[in-house]
């Protein structure tokens, strides 16, 4: 669904469907099938929370930092109209 080098907006875990607040876009890095990382050194707990099915997953540039295995459901693209409103914040 998304491809690298794109931006995108991180989901509020309260799967309300928003994005999470206060949070910046995101970029793609890398796109690949695997088991997404919630709790990535707690292999209980992620499998608890995301199963062990694989699916389409990303590693992404959050804030400077690279974070990995994220489920494209905790993802969503940014429309021609978010774009517009942050580069007319600045």
């Amino acid at each position: 669904m998304f491809d690298v080098g794109q931006l995108v907006w991180i989901l509020s875990s309260d799967e309300s469907g928003n994005i999470m607040p206060n949070q910046a876009p995101v970029l793609i890095l890398q796109k690949y099938s695997g088991v997404p990382r919630a709790f990535p050194f707690n292999d209980e707990a992620n499998e608890d929370f995301v199963g062990s099915e694989e699916r389409t997953i990303y590693d992404i540039l959050c804030e400077g930092i690279i974070e990995c295995a994220i489920d494209e459901e905790w993802l969503k693209a940014l429309t021609d109209k978010d774009i517009m409103f942050i580069m007319d914040a600045e």
